[in-house]
């Protein structure tokens, strides 16, 4: 079996069984997103060693471990929320957007703030308090 075919199959395996879980119970789905982005964090500890190797900076390094680790949220956030279960609330997931994109430079200077300072002048540590949610809700804790 070629490399291609092997991910051709793994991703039709993934999609089968997140569809099963999705129509036995939502929660079940959610568990597997959540699994998933477990292993995003773990397998991206192994990326250190090879841009290490290509001369990439601890510096940046980390800057693209936090990237991976907002990005995490942010996918959590989303399924829980397409799922129709419990997610962090609506100033948390909008200060988690305003800082992935700060930190991607996805945003014109201005824009980046103004989400930013929106977001902050809601509720004063919505992010902390959504990584914590976060944090518990892979634990097996209830949200």
């Amino acid at each position: 079996m070629s490399t291609g075919d092997a991910r051709t199959l793994a991703e039709s395996v993934l999609r089968e069984e997140f569809r099963r879980r999705l129509v036995a119970d939502p929660k079940e789905a959610l568990a597997m997103v959540e699994e998933l982005v477990l292993s995003l964090h773990v397998e991206s500890l192994h990326a250190t060693a090879p841009a290490l190797g290509s001369g990439v900076t601890w510096r940046e390094i980390g800057r693209a471990l936090a990237l991976v680790d907002d990005a995490g949220i942010l996918l959590r956030q989303a399924a829980a929320l397409l799922l129709g279960l419990p997610a962090a609330d609506r100033a948390a997931e909008h200060e988690m957007v305003a800082q992935a994109l700060a930190e991607h430079g996805e945003q014109e200077e201005g824009e980046t703030g103004e989400l930013l300072s929106k977001a902050k002048g809601q509720e004063p540590d919505v992010w902390a308090a959504a990584v914590d949610r976060f944090r518990r809700g892979v634990r097996g804790q209830v949200l």
